[in-house]
Parts: structure tokens; sequence; C-alpha cells
């Protein structure tokens, strides 16, 4: 009974360690997140929520593309949640908007000398009643979305690079993931966005409970849930400006390879599993679009040139 007391004692101690160390790349995790708003302002009424930038690179692409993504030839993609960019679908209290703006860190700024570090950048949802935007046409009950962007974004003069969508979990990646597995997101706080540059909040959790059935939501807290959506959820407290944030999975560092430890649950990468759908108030709960929705989004609205692949980049056949 004592060595038992004496391990959970020694367990308590070393979780807190580990989760600081974490090995997920936040630097390049941060300049993949951008905020988005229904106007071209910083006012933070304005706010919409979150998306991330995913490149997909042309088939042939040369190795290393995560280390050379700015350079390597494809489609840049904002990914979000559908009910940013479509919010009849969620039964949201918004209207629809033609445009929204994508607010970006600037490359070049002198905080000694720049009033603001940040750009709003239009992005087209609606073009003479066409949508621009990519959803599940296919199922009403995926809450995920994107616009490709890469015609207008301007990599050279911002300081938003893109993750490459091999960091998107495989489907036997996805099913190794199990309740209580780590993830950390990171995402818009509105209120806190900052008023020079763009501040992403990481947040860090676990896999709460993986239904195998589509559960009633709401897009706005308060509202009715009146949606069917199919998620996991994870358990950390996201707010609405969190929805369309990337969520990871993150080992433990002695479960990399050269780690020190054979570890046989979940992933030995850190992978982008998800988006944050929606937000259970008060519970510290918040619903999660599993990647397998969101990457069929990509591979149904893709240009046949692109290279789906997804997983460990080494690993490549």
């Amino acid at each position: 009974m004592m060595r038992h007391v004496m391990w959970l004692l020694l367990f308590s101690t070393l979780c807190p360690l580990l989760q600081a160390q974490t090995v997920l790349a936040t630097e390049s995790v941060k300049k993949a997140v951008v905020f988005l708003y229904a106007t071209d302002s910083s006012n933070d009424k304005n706010s919409l929520g979150t998306g991330f930038l995913i490149k997909v690179p042309v088939k042939g692409a040369p190795s290393s593309v995560v280390k050379n993504v700015m350079t390597v030839e494809g489609s840049v993609l904002l990914v979000t949640a559908r009910h940013i960019v479509d919010p009849a679908w969620g039964y949201c209290s918004r209207k629809q908007s033609d445009t929204i703006y994508m607010r970006v860190n600037k490359k070049d700024y002198d905080p000694t000398k720049d009033t603001t570090g940040v750009d709003y950048l239009s992005v087209l949802l609606v073009k003479n009643g066409v949508k621009q935007y990519f959803v599940r046409d296919d199922d009403d009950e995926v809450d995920a979305a994107f616009v490709d962007i890469s015609a207008e974004f301007p990599q050279d003069k911002y300081d938003a690079v893109p993750m490459v969508s091999y960091l998107f979990a495989s489907s036997d990646e996805m099913k190794k993931l199990q309740i209580g597995d780590s993830i950390a997101s990171a995402g818009l706080i509105p209120g806190k966005s900052g008023e020079k540059r763009n501040y992403p909040f990481f947040k860090f959790g676990e896999i709460s409970n993986i239904p195998d059935e589509p559960i009633w939501m709401a897009c706005d807290p308060g509202m009715p849930e009146l949606r069917l959506e199919r998620v996991w959820f994870i358990a950390t407290n996201l707010v609405g400006g969190n929805s369309g944030s990337p969520i990871f999975f993150v080992p433990l560092p002695m479960c990399l390879p050269g780690g020190g430890a054979t570890c046989t649950r979940g992933l030995s990468r850190p992978a982008i599993i998800g988006v944050q759908s929606s937000s259970v108030g008060g519970a510290d709960i918040a619903g999660m679009t599993p990647i397998e929705d969101v990457f069929k989004i990509i591979e149904q609205h893709s240009l046949p040139n692109l290279d789906l692949y997804r997983g460990e980049e080494t690993q490549r056949k």
C-alpha cells in the first residue's frame, strides 16, 4: 500500500514537468495560426474565431518539405470551422458575409517605431452568389471548411508560414488515439488578441470522449442545440474565439524516438488531429471535428496534382 502511494506521489510530481516539456513546435504553430474578423478593424467585438494555414505540396515535391515549406510549390489553404464561414449552417446568430478578414503579423515590425504590426487580408467567401469556401457537401454533420488562398496570399510580406498537410494524422494514427491522450490547441481569445501583434493562446488538455454517434451542438453559448455534429470531446477550457483552432496530439518527450521509453499508446510524433468546432459552456469541454473529416474536404476539392499524403514525412514509401 505504501509503495502504491509513493508511486502516485511521484507520478503527480512528474506530470506537470512532462507537460511543460512540450514537444510541440510552438513557434511554428504561432506562425500558422491566424485570427478571423468580420471587418478590417482591430475591434475585438468583430472577432469571429481562429483559422490556420496549411500547405498541400504538389506531387513530386522535394524531400524535407516541412523544413522548406515556403519554397515548395503547392496550394495554401485557410482551414477553420464551418460555422465561421457559413453561419446559417450552424444556426448562428450572425448573417452570412461575402468577405471576412484574416489578421496576420507583419514580417518587418519595429515595436519602437511602428504603430501596428498586423495587417487585415480580405478572404472572399461568396462571389456573384457562388461559395468560395469548401465544405463536406455529402455530409452535413462536419463543422469544418477551407478557403484556397494561394493566389491572394503574399507570403513574403507577412510573418505567416503554413504548416504542411503531412502533419495531419493519418487514418492509422487516428485509430491509435484514446481517451486520456494529451492534446494542445492555439487560438484567439477575444479581448486578448493583442493590439500590435497576434498572440495565439496555447491550451493543453486530454481527449475526453470519442462518441460513435453525432451529438447535438449549439453555435453560440446559450443558444439551442440545433445541429447534429460528428465530434470528439476534449477536456480543456476553450472559448468561442478558439473555434477553428488546430488541435494537436502531443506525445510525452520520453515516447519520441530516442526518448528512452517504449510507449504503446498514441502516436510517436506531434500531429494535427482535429479542428475545434465548439465549446461546452461551464463544462471545461470542447467539441473537436476529427481531422479525418477535415481531410475528406481537401480530398474532394483539391487539384489533381497535389500530394495528399499525411503522416510521418520520413516514413513515405
